[in-house]
């Protein structure tokens, strides 16, 4: 792990013992914190200003969570367990939307516990109300299931009833079931964002930043449409490829890839040619990103191959993606995917 670009072997002391608690390191942890979120749906409800609203409510146990080590399988909203956990100053997402609110002279009314009585008192009194749910994960096991922690179903159900508007935020490190899904005007996930939670959902959901991630998992829309975690020592992967969105048989609340901002984008004149012989390009496949809409944003183009049955994959298959540096209203950018050999093969075990 020691062995890095910054750095190589026994010459690691200075880069080991570095300081990455300064400032400029905080920010960049909430640029990539607030960039990694990915927005499954809005019902014209984000991004919030003064202008708009004026009340809000920040509702759920995982809002105020504090960032904790329970034990070596088991991490917490903002650091998966393990190995790889770490402990910071964390900002939770009721810190971070509460002082952005305020900044913006926006009411703020709270309800921090799994208590639904409370929570619906709570959300009624706001113009949006934010519930902020989590899961945890660890090293050296599977997650029981994919629900939520607590009440966490409960909680959005007893919210989504009387709220004028409902937005659920989730912390987690996978795919999680979300059966409320179609009674709220929002859903946004964060995947272990680190210590710069809390400001990074403000700053997307206020609106200083757009909405620029895509999710690395499809989240399946019942318990049966993911592989089914394994209890025992020794796990047999009998699915093989037939994993995620990569299984026609499992069905997607919200699709591998799937993400939203605060713009609309189309895709123009895709073109696809052949490369020649000069590099190890095979094929070279153009499009063209327009911005349709009336805000600024980056996107993720994304290309995804069908391949013939004798491949054994019946759904077509990511190839490739590229973010797209910010594009203005009115704007189009170009996007070029250059595809090799090996990008267009399949593995046949018949034939080695």
């Amino acid at each position: 792990a020691a062995s890095t670009a910054a750095c190589a072997p026994p010459h690691c002391k200075d880069f080991l013992l570095k300081d990455v608690s300064s400032l400029a390191h905080v920010r960049l942890a909430r640029t990539l914190a607030a960039q990694s979120v990915v927005m499954l749906k809005n019902k014209d409800v984000l991004p919030l200003s003064s202008a708009s609203t004026k009340s809000i409510a920040i509702i759920g146990p995982a809002a105020n969570a504090s960032q904790g080590y329970v034990g070596f399988g088991i991490g917490d909203y903002y650091s998966g367990g393990g190995s790889g956990h770490m402990m910071g100053n964390v900002t939770s997402a009721f810190a971070g939307l509460r002082a952005r609110a305020q900044e913006l002279g926006i009411d703020v009314v709270f309800s921090l516990t799994d208590n639904k009585t409370a929570a619906a008192e709570a959300a009624a009194r706001a113009e949006v109300a934010f519930v902020v749910l989590g899961a945890t994960s660890g090293e050296g096991r599977d997650r029981p299931d994919l629900r939520l922690d607590g009440n966490a179903d409960a909680l959005v159900r007893e919210v989504s009833a009387v709220a004028k508007a409902t937005v659920v935020l989730v912390q987690a490190p996978g795919a999680v079931l979300m059966p409320w899904r179609d009674s709220v005007e929002g859903v946004l996930v964060m995947f272990l964002g680190g210590q710069q939670t809390g400001d990074a959902w403000a700053d997307v959901v206020f609106g200083d930043q757009v909405p620029t991630g895509r999710l690395p998992v499809m989240m399946p829309e019942a318990e049966e449409d993911s592989i089914p975690p394994g209890t025992e020592p020794d796990v047999v992967y009998s699915e093989g490829l037939a994993t995620s969105y990569r299984n026609p048989d499992f069905r997607a609340a919200y699709a591998f890839g799937h993400g939203l901002t605060y713009t609309t984008l189309e895709y123009q004149n895709a073109s696809s040619s052949l490369c020649g012989n000069t590099s190890e390009c095979e094929v070279r496949i153009r499009v063209s990103v327009k911005n349709t809409g009336g805000r600024a944003a980056p996107t993720v183009a994304q290309l995804y191959l069908q391949f013939p049955a004798a491949a054994g994959n019946s759904v077509p298959v990511l190839k490739g993606f590229k973010k797209t540096s910010e594009i203005s209203p009115g704007s189009s950018q170009e996007v070029v995917f250059e595809l090799t050999q090996h990008d267009l093969s399949y593995y046949s075990a018949e034939r080695g």
